[in-house]
């Protein structure tokens, strides 16, 4: 984070470090072990640049987290691209397989589903 935060001149206004337990209910769950998880507020310029910069800096974060045997939670924008989130949760592909199992003609969609799952290839429902 020292190197990629200056390197994208993101504006930091802190960082707050919290202990995470395993979590045992969730589908997609980031804490798969006992970890510790560092929150980052950012000041991001509301404008297109802006966005595109955020997208930029959140992806070399993600990266860093990926190459370190980490992971990151799954926030409100989709900056990681689909390869990162695949990554970083290896359960994404059976959750798909079952949301298209329950929902076969697709009626429930987000923008989450249109760029994480959609585009998936899946061979069987039932393939692991």
């Amino acid at each position: 984070m020292r190197k990629i935060i200056p390197r994208h001149d993101a504006n930091l206004l802190n960082i707050t470090a919290r202990a995470v337990s395993e979590d045992v209910d969730t589908f997609l769950r980031y804490a798969d072990q006992p970890m510790i998880t560092f929150v980052m507020l950012f000041v991001q310029e509301r404008t297109q640049d802006g966005e595109k910069d955020m997208e930029a800096l959140t992806r070399a974060l993600v990266a860093a987290a990926l190459d370190h045997e980490g992971r990151y939670y799954l926030p409100c924008r989709l900056h990681a691209t689909p390869e990162q989130f695949h990554a970083a949760y290896p359960q994404s592909r059976a959750f798909f397989r079952l949301k298209r199992k329950y929902d076969p003609n697709e009626l429930f969609q987000n923008q989450f589903y249109l760029k994480y799952g959609r585009e998936m290839k899946v061979e069987s429902p039932d393939d692991p």
